[in-house]
């Protein structure tokens, strides 16, 4: 199936929000440096993976993410992406919550495909949890060659 396709039969079970997002994520890779990096995976063999991208007054400049998982996933991935830029550390458990992404979503996602939020908001939380603990013991930060 092509993209137009997929973006169609998306669009008619869930609504054009989670199908833009869904198909056409603007967030998705892997980043050369990364401050903080969660996965989660679960049984189904659905798996989402965040990288965060921290400056040095703990904001989250980038956040990216790579998945194999349903459309619901990638849609709430992208939607914590766009959620977290420019967002203090201290201040993303505030921010990205479930009510959050699903406002963001159009408020889309239907019961019976939580699942996928919950997925990716738990890959999420172990990248913020691991970017915690590198901003709280700066020597543990990536080592970046100047010339």
């Amino acid at each position: 199936m092509d993209s137009s396709s997929i973006f169609t039969l998306l669009n008619d079970r869930y609504g054009e929000t989670i199908a833009k997002t869904a198909v056409y994520p603007r967030h998705t890779g892997v980043p050369n440096q990364c401050q903080g990096k969660g996965t989660h995976s679960v049984a189904n063999s659905e798996k989402v993976t965040f990288y965060l991208v921290i400056d040095e007054n703990n904001v989250v400049e980038r956040c990216f993410f790579t998945a194999s998982a349903s459309a619901i996933a990638i849609a709430s991935s992208e939607a914590i992406c766009n959620l977290t830029e420019g967002i203090h550390l201290n201040m993303l458990h505030r921010v990205v919550t479930e009510d959050s992404i699903n406002s963001f979503l159009d408020n889309e996602i239907p019961d019976s495909d939580y699942l996928g939020l919950l997925l990716a908001l738990e890959a999420f939380n172990n990248a913020l949890l691991d970017s915690i603990t590198v901003s709280r013991e700066p020597w543990k930060r990536y080592y970046v060659r100047t010339k």
